[in-house]
């Protein structure tokens, strides 16, 4: 019992210089002005169509940087609406909630991520259930590459970005 809880100890104790050390080595507050002009700018490496681009082609050498002016660089575009939603249909919404789905089911969850996608690009709920429903259906290459995407948004890289968001099993801020 004695050595539980010692290992227990340190592994918290470990685990929280790691994660303190992660958060606050490149922190830094993002010139919102500055990379509004940078994504607008056609002979910007941040223009954000070229961005755009890059980034729905699969493009594994994209930055840091790129994908915060990217994440960023969003809500100066414009059709950029915050309060745009996608309607949910209640059949897809079941779905959610179930833990296991057949095969037919995946196909559902991921053509309705997919419409989603196309209107909201960095939805990160949809994201998710596109990498779950392509895994379940074994199409893994797809499926990392989605996640490849997902990660800077939802690893370590959000304090760099300058985001603050809730996931569904993650608190990130």
């Amino acid at each position: 019992m004695k050595h539980f809880i010692i290992a227990i100890i340190l592994f918290f104790g470990i685990s929280s210089m790691h994660i303190y050390s992660a958060e606050t080595a490149t922190v830094e507050i993002p010139d919102m002005e500055k990379i509004e002009n940078a994504v607008r700018d056609s002979r910007s490496p941040y223009y954000y169509p070229d961005l755009m681009k890059k980034y729905l082609g699969n493009d594994t050498t994209m930055t840091l940087q790129d994908f915060r002016h990217l994440y960023l660089g969003y809500a100066s575009q414009e059709d950029y609406n915050p309060y745009r939603t996608v309607e949910i249909p209640e059949r897809i919404e079941k779905l959610y909630a179930q833990t296991v789905h057949t095969e037919s089911e995946c196909d559902s969850l991921i053509k309705y991520a997919r419409i989603a996608l196309s209107d909201i690009p960095f939805d990160l709920r949809q994201i998710n259930f596109l990498i779950y429903g392509l895994r379940q259906k074994g199409e893994t290459e797809e499926a990392n590459l989605w996640e490849y995407r997902l990660k800077p948004a939802t690893e370590k890289r959000p304090k760099q970005l300058g985001l603050s968001f809730i996931l569904p099993t993650n608190i990130i801020s």
